[in-house]
C-alpha cells in the first residue's frame, strides 16, 4: 500500500515547473497549517466553522503525501534508475529508522 503513495509521486514526475523544492515546502507548510487549525479545533481552542471537512486525520495524511513527495524528489535525484517500489522500501527503512530515534526521545519525556 505505501508503494501506491510514492508511485504518485512518480507519476507527477520532475518535469513539471511546480515541482520544486519550494513548491513542496510551501504546499507541506500549509497542510500542517491546515493540521493545526483542526488540531486546535479538537482541543476546543478554536471554533469548528474555522476548519475543514478533513479534519485531523485527514490533514494529517495531507501532511503524509507531501512529506513522501519530498523525499521521492530527493531520492529520485541521487539515483534516477530506482523504481517507485525500490524508493518506496528506502523511504519506509528510514521511517523505521527515524521511528525508533522518536520513540526514544518520547520515552525519555
Amino acid at each position: 500500500m505505501f508503494e501506491q503513495l510514492v508511485k504518485v509521486s512518480e507519476e507527477l514526475g520532475t518535469e513539471k515547473p511546480h515541482r520544486t523544492y519550494p513548491f513542496f515546502l510551501q504546499k507541506l507548510v500549509e497542510e500542517v497549517g491546515e493540521l493545526s487549525v483542526e488540531l486546535q479545533i479538537k482541543d476546543g481552542i478554536t471554533p469548528t466553522e474555522k476548519g475543514g471537512s478533513d479534519g485531523v486525520v485527514g490533514e494529517a495524511c495531507d501532511v503524509i503525501n507531501c512529506a513522501i513527495d519530498v523525499a521521492w524528489r530527493a531520492l529520485h535525484e541521487q539515483n534516477p534508475d530506482q523504481s517507485s517500489e525500490e524508493i518506496a522500501r528506502l523511504i519506509m527503512d528510514i521511517c523505521l529508522i527515524k521511528r525508533e530515534k522518536w520513540l526514544s526521545k518520547v520515552e525519555g519525556m
